[in-house]
This record gives structure tokens, sequence and C-alpha cells, in this order.
């Protein structure tokens, strides 16, 4: 077998929310214990294909069919065991940890009840308050809806790729667990990376032909900032779009060693992409 393939053990620990998320699916509804899917292995309309997070199996209870990721990587591709490990082994996505249950109080949590199109009409009026644009945000959010605290709350979502969310709303800013970096993949040699969601849509409003034709990573905390960098070596280009604060002027040091360009003299005088934006969309 080749020099550079995983072993069959350490295959089976790539985490299957996140090899889901390489092939573009996000779950429709998260809890502490599972994440559900609308199948990607048939077409239907309500989730029923579960993946159990602290055993990192699957479960397709529509074709009564289920197991590891190697089993899953197998349906996906149509492919045989060892195409399977090739394809794992070639993989970036993270291998899987069993999550640490905390005791907390059990409505202290956030937990995703529906995922819907982006479109109800304060969350509309949320985006345009921050000069996005409500036909780009719907290219790469969702309107998510969630428990917190006893209440049921709605948020403008980004999957991140670890199968959970990023949230925002005019009240509340927050992520479902488990929280990393979002990477939107169109399978580009270029790279835009970004601190934060409205960034993001900031530069999709602004010229959403250059976000189409390139990778982009919304990093949602630069705490996520070293995990990424087992991705930024795959790039000839990369482009940052950091805050113009110390901490974005640190996270630019940390990337020398990358072929990047630092945008931020695009909003120079601004803290960030979004606040630039802003501004201008008032004078009109």
């Amino acid at each position: 077998m080749e020099n550079n393939l995983l072993d069959w053990k350490e295959a089976r620990q790539k985490s299957i929310v996140k090899v889901l998320g390489d092939f573009g699916v996000v779950p429709k509804k998260q809890t502490s214990k599972a994440a559900w899917y609308l199948s990607p292995l048939r077409s239907e309309k309500e989730a029923s294909f579960c993946v159990t997070l602290n055993k990192n199996l699957w479960y397709d209870f529509g074709i009564a069919k289920g197991g590891n990721v190697i089993d899953l990587v197998m349906e996906l591709k149509s492919c045989t065991a060892v195409d399977a490990l090739r394809y794992l082994s070639s993989q970036t996505s993270f291998f899987f940890n069993p999550p640490v249950i905390k005791q907390t109080r059990r409505n202290s949590s956030i937990e995703v009840i529906k995922v819907k199109e982006l479109q109800h009409p304060a969350l509309i009026h949320y985006l345009k308050s921050r000069g996005i644009s409500e036909s780009t945000a719907k290219l790469f959010c969702k309107e998510v809806w969630y428990t917190h605290n006893g209440k049921t709350h709605f948020s403008i979502g980004l999957p991140n790729s670890s199968g959970g969310w990023e949230l925002r709303n005019k009240f509340f800013k927050n992520s479902t667990a488990p929280k990393s970096y979002s990477f939107i993949r169109k399978g580009n040699e270029k790279l835009l990376l970004f601190e934060g969601m409205f960034d993001f849509l900031s530069l999709a409003t602004l010229d959403l032909d250059l976000v189409c034709s390139s990778d982009s990573i919304v990093l949602n905390s630069l705490g996520f900032l070293k995990n990424s960098f087992q991705l930024l070596g795959n790039y000839e280009e990369i482009n940052l779009y950091l805050d113009n604060d110390p901490a974005g002027k640190k996270a630019v040091h940390e990337l020398k060693k990358y072929s990047i360009k630092d945008c931020s003299s695009a909003y120079k005088g601004f803290k960030d992409l979004n606040e630039k934006l802003m501004l201008h969309m008032q004078r009109f």
C-alpha cells in the first residue's frame, strides 16, 4: 500500500461531519448528540440522515444503511474501500475527537430546530442596515431557527466546516457547537481570508465575481487562524481582509510565510471592510 496513505484505523477517525462539509453538505438540525441532514445519497425533503457525534457514525433511515466514514465515502463516490482510503488520506479534514460533555443547565445551550431559505423581513432589514445585498447573502447564508435559554430565536446563519453555525441578528451574535472556521470552496487557486461573516458578505456585495471565482475562509474568530494553516499551502495567492487593529496586524505577520496580499489598505481608516461599506451605503 502507498506510503502516504493513512492506515485503516486512522482513516476511520476522520470526522464525518467535516467530510460531509467538504462535499458541501451541512446539517438541517443539530443537537449536542447528533446532526441531521437531508440525505446526500438520495433525494428527500425531511432530514433523515443522522450522524451520531460522540461515535462518529452515520445512518440513513430512508435506506436503512449506515457505517463509518470509510463506508460513507464509498457511498458518496461510488468507489472501493481502497479508493475511499486514498480520498481520506488526501483530504485536510480534521480528525474526529469525541466531544467533552460539560454539565450545564439544560436550557442554556443553543439547539438548532429549523434551517430554511433566508427570508424573514427582520433579517433582510438587518442585512440592509449592514450594507449587504439580500440576493448575495442568500447565496451563502440560511435562516436558522434555534432555542436558547428556553426561548426561540432566528438569525442569519453561515455554516462552518465542522457542522456548526455562526449566528447573527440585530440583537444576537453567537454560534452553535462545534465552532470552527467556514470554508467556502470553489476549487480555485486563489483564497480570500476574512475574520468575520460580514466582511465576507461585504466583499461579496462589492465584488461577487471575485468571491465566486475564489475559495474563501471566514475564520469566525482569529483563534482559528492556526487551524486554517493546513489549507493555506494549497493556494498560489491569498488575499487578506482582516481587521485594521493590532490583532489583525499580528495575524498578517503570522501569515508572512504564505503568498499573501494584505488588502486592508482598501479600507484604511476603518475598523474593517463592513464598516467602510456601511458608511458608503449611508451616502446614497
